[in-house]
C-alpha cells in the first residue's frame, strides 16, 4: 500500500503546494520554553525522506499574529506548551491561508514520520476535512474539573467521549477547515477552560488544547475522521503495539538517565523546580490580569458569539 501513490502530490499547475507538512517550535530563550530544535530537525530529515517540505514556525511567528491587548497575548506568560498550545490552531489557520496548500499536515516537532502519509489522503479524508487520532481512554481524567463546567459537559458525558491526539493532525484546504479552526481558538481563548487551575484537586489532570479539542468534537461542534492505526508512541496514546505498522511515532528525544552524570541530573533536578517556582508565580501574577481582559472583550458583540460559516474569509 505505502508504494502505491495515485497521486502526484508535489507542485500544482498554479505553483502552490499540493502537500505540506508544518510544526511549531519554541525555543528556551522565550520564557523557560522547552527548546525543540532538536526534535525538529529530526522530523525535517524523516519527511525529507519523502520528498516532503516542513513549514517550521517559531513565536516570531505567533507574535504578528497574536498582540497586545487581544487576551491570548497573556499566553505568552505560560511556559507549558509554550503557551498551553493556545498557537497550535491559529498557525494552522495561518498556514493554510498563506501557502495554500491542498493538504496540510500538522505535527507535533517530536514527531518522526516512518511512512509517506500521503497515501492516506483519500482514505482518512474521504468523509471529513480534519482527521485526527483517538486514544483508547475517555476525556474524564484528562480535563479539569472546570474546563468541563465552562465547557458545558457533565462527568457522565466526559466518560463516553474518546480524548483525541492533537499532535497529528490531517487537513483538507476547505471552508469548513477555516470553521473548525476558528471554533477551536474560539473556545481556548477563554484561560478557564485553557489552562490547568492554579490550586487544582490532587490528580486532576488537564490536557489544554489536546481536551479543548476532545470536548468540542464529543460535543459535536465540530466533526472530524478518527484515524484508529498507524500512531506509535513510547507514552500511553500508542494506537500500534508492532512499530513496524506505523506511519508516524512520538517520543522523547532527551538522554536516557543511566547515561547522565551527576553533575547533569542535579542540574534537571534544579531547572524542573525552578520552572515550577516560575510558572507559579507567573500564574498567580497573570492569570488574574488575562481573565480581566478575557471577560472585557466578550463584552463586545464581535467577540460574544462563536464563529460561523458567515465570519470565514
Amino acid at each position: 500500500m505505502w508504494n502505491e501513490i495515485c497521486l502526484d502530490y508535489k507542485i500544482m499547475e498554479n505553483g502552490k503546494v499540493d502537500f505540506l507538512a508544518m510544526t511549531y517550535v519554541g525555543s528556551s530563550k522565550f520564557g523557560f520554553y522547552k527548546d525543540c530544535d532538536k526534535a525538529a530537525a529530526r522530523l525535517k530529515a524523516s519527511l525529507a525522506e519523502f520528498d516532503i517540505e516542513l513549514k517550521v514556525l517559531r513565536i516570531s511567528h505567533l507574535r504578528t499574529l497574536v498582540r497586545f491587548p487581544d487576551s491570548n497575548f497573556f499566553y505568552f506568560f505560560t511556559r507549558y506548551g509554550a503557551g498551553s498550545w493556545f498557537w497550535k490552531p491559529i498557525l494552522i489557520k495561518h498556514v493554510l491561508e498563506k501557502y495554500e496548500p491542498r493538504y496540510l499536515l500538522y505535527l507535533d516537532a517530536d514527531c518522526v514520520i516512518l511512512k509517506d502519509p500521503r497515501v492516506l489522503i483519500e482514505r482518512e479524508l474521504q468523509n471529513s476535512d480534519i482527521s485526527v487520532f483517538k486514544q483508547n481512554v475517555p476525556l474524564e481524567g484528562w480535563i479539569s474539573r472546570r474546563a468541563l463546567r465552562y465547557l458545558d459537559l457533565t462527568s457522565s458525558e466526559a466518560r463516553r467521549i474518546n480524548l483525541l491526539t492533537a499532535g497529528i493532525l490531517l487537513v483538507r484546504n476547505s471552508k469548513y477547515a477555516f470553521l473548525f479552526m476558528n471554533s477551536w481558538i474560539y473556545a481556548m481563548t477563554d484561560p478557564r477552560v485553557l489552562l490547568s487551575p492554579i490550586f487544582a484537586r490532587f490528580g486532576e489532570r488537564h490536557r489544554h488544547d489536546q481536551a479543548v479539542l476532545s470536548a468540542l468534537v464529543g460535543k459535536g461542534v465540530v466533526n472530524c475522521n478518527i484515524m484508529n492505526a498507524g500512531f506509535y508512541s513510547t507514552g500511553t496514546e500508542t494506537l500500534e503495539k508492532n512499530f513496524e505498522k506505523a506511519w508516524v511515532s512520538t517520543g522523547d528525544l532527551g538522554s536516557p538517565a543511566s547515561k547522565m552524570s551527576y553533575l547533569q541530573k542535579k542540574r534537571l533536578i534544579f531547572e524542573y523546580y525552578s520552572r515550577k517556582v516560575y510558572d507559579f508565580i507567573k500564574s498567580v501574577v497573570v492569570t488574574p490580569i488575562h481573565l480581566l481582559f478575557y471577560l472585557a472583550q466578550k463584552k463586545g458583540p464581535e467577540n460574544s458569539n462563536p464563529p460561523n460559516l458567515d465570519k470565514i474569509t
